[in-house]
C-alpha cells in the first residue's frame, strides 16, 4: 500500500512538472572524479523515473539519457572510487572533503543491491575514506557544511524556508543580480549548460533565471547537503551536486556560463576558485559573479561603533569564514586569461544599508520593486560622488561579467 501511494504521488508530480529529487543521466558525461580528475563514470540506479514509471535496480547500459536517477551509485573504475546519489543529488566530494558518516552510510545502504564489480569499489572507497588524512581545506568545508545545514536541519525548517522562497521575493538581491549579471548571458544560453557555484537554495535562479523559461540546463553545486535538498524543491528541473568550489567535479570547458552570487569570499583561496571556474568555460563562455570587495573600513577594527555599523551593513549572520575578495587580483587574473569585461558595477555605499532597511519594511511587492530601484539609484549617486572622495564610504560590493 505504501509503495503504491508513493508511485501515484510521483506520477502526479511528473504530470504537473513538479518532479522532485531527480538527476538526469546525461549530466554524468560532464563529470570528473574529484579525487583523480579522471572522467568515465558508470552508474547503477537503485531507483529511477522514466516518463511516468518508477524502475528499480537498473544497470548503466539500460539507463537512458533523460532518465531521472533518484537513488544510485556512481563509479569511476579508473579511480577505484564510488560516489552515492541520494534524493537525486550526486555527492562528488573528495576523500579529504567528505562528511565520513553521511557519505559512508549512504554507500553501505546501497551496496547490497549493486553488481559485484560495484560492491568491490564501494568497499574500497569506504575503507580509504575511513583511513583518510586530515586537511585544512577538508576541515574548512565541513565547518561550512555544518554552518549552512543548521538553518534547515529539520524538515519543518526546510518547509518553512521553501514557503518563504516561493512567496517572498528578495528584490534587493534579485533586481541587481538580473540587471547586472544574468541579462548579459540570456541571449545565448539556449540548450547550453550553466553552472552555479554555491547555489544554496537556488533562490535567485528560481526567480530571475528559470531554466524552463530560458531553455538551458542548470547545474548547481553546494557544500551543504541540507541546502541542496531545499534547492531541489525550489528548482526541481535543475541537477545538483554536493561539491567543493576548490575541487569542481566536472571536465573542462563544459559550461556556457558560470554564475556565483556571493560565494568566493567564503573560500580560503578565492582567486584559486575563480581560476578553477575559468577552466569550466567553453569558448566565448561567461563568468558572472557578485562579491563583497576589500575596501578600507570606516572605523578601526574592534571598536563598538565599527561592529555596529558592520551589523547594519551585513544585515544577516555570517559564518566565521566570511571575507572579501581582492578585486584587483581578480581582474588581473581574468585579463591574463584573455577575458573581456562585459560589465562591472560597484555597489553598497555607506548609505545603502539604511535604504535597504526602509525597503524591508514595505510589504507590497510592486512598491518594493520601485523602492529598491530608487535605493539602487541613490547608491550609485553616492558611489560616483562621495565614494570617489574616500573609499572608506564604499563601494563595498561589485558585480562583474566577463567573457572568454
Amino acid at each position: 500500500m505504501h509503495t503504491t501511494c508513493i508511485y501515484y504521488l510521483r506520477k502526479f508530480l511528473i504530470k504537473t512538472s513538479l518532479r522532485l529529487f531527480i538527476m538526469r543521466k546525461k549530466i554524468i558525461r560532464l563529470l570528473s572524479c574529484p579525487n583523480t580528475q579522471s572522467g568515465s563514470f558508470h552508474v547503477f540506479a537503485h531507483e529511477l523515473l522514466r516518463n511516468d514509471k518508477t524502475l528499480y535496480k537498473i544497470q548503466d547500459s539500460d539507463i537512458r539519457d533523460e532518465d531521472d536517477i533518484i537513488h544510485g551509485v556512481l563509479v569511476n573504475e579508473q579511480a577505484n572510487t564510488a560516489y552515492p546519489i541520494s534524493e537525486g543529488i550526486g555527492i562528488l566530494l573528495s576523500d579529504l572533503d567528505t562528511d565520513i558518516e553521511h557519505h559512508t552510510s549512504l554507500l553501505k545502504s546501497m551496496k547490497e543491491d549493486c553488481p559485484t564489480s560495484f560492491q568491490k569499489i564501494i568497499n574500497h572507497s569506504i575503507e580509504r575514506i575511513n583511513q583518510r588524512e586530515t586537511s585544512t581545506d577538508g576541515q574548512w568545508n565541513r565547518e561550512e557544511m555544518s554552518y549552512y545545514d543548521s538553518p534547515v536541519k529539520t524538515n519543518a525548517f526546510l518547509e518553512k524556508w521553501f514557503y518563504d522562497i516561493r512567496h517572498r521575493p528578495v528584490w534587493n538581491l534579485f533586481l541587481p543580480r538580473y540587471n547586472n549579471l544574468v541579462r548579459y548571458i540570456t541571449a545565448t544560453c539556449s540548450d547550453k549548460f550553466i553552472l552555479e557555484i554555491g547555489c544554496g537554495s537556488a533562490r535567485s535562479v528560481s526567480w530571475i533565471f528559470r531554466p524552463k523559461k530560458y531553455n538551458y540546463n542548470y547545474v548547481g553545486i553546494e557544500i551543504s547537503w541540507r541546502k541542496l535538498l531545499l534547492a531541489k524543491k525550489v528548482l526541481p528541473e535543475g541537477d545538483f551536486f554536493q561539491a567543493s568550489a576548490l575541487n569542481l567535479p566536472f571536465k573542462q570547458h563544459m559550461f556556457h556560463s558560470v554564475l556565483s552570487f556571493g560565494v568566493f569570499h567564503h573560500l580560503p583561496r578565492p582567486i584559486e576558485a575563480i581560476s578553477h571556474c575559468i577552466e569550466q568555460l567553453s569558448p566565448n563562455g561567461f563568468l558572472a559573479l557578485q562579491e563583497p570587495i576589500n575596501t578600507p573600513k570606516l572605523f578601526r577594527d574592534g571598536s563598538i561603533t565599527k561592529n555596529f555599523i558592520e551589523k547594519v551593513f551585513n544585515q544577516y549572520e555570517h559564518s566565521e569564514h566570511d571575507n572579501e575578495i581582492d578585486l584587483s587580483k581578480t581582474i588581473t587574473l581574468l585579463k591574463e586569461q584573455n577575458f573581456n569585461i562585459v560589465n562591472i558595477k560597484y555597489s553598497h555605499s555607506i548609505i545603502y544599508p539604511i535604504l535597504n532597511l526602509i525597503y524591508k519594511n514595505i510589504s507590497n511587492q510592486k512598491i518594493q520593486k520601485q523602492a529598491i530601484k530608487i535605493a539602487m539609484f541613490i547608491d550609485q549617486v553616492m558611489i560616483n560622488t562621495i565614494c570617489r572622495l574616500s573609499s572608506r564610504f564604499g563601494p563595498r560590493g561589485v558585480t562583474l561579467v566577463v567573457q572568454r
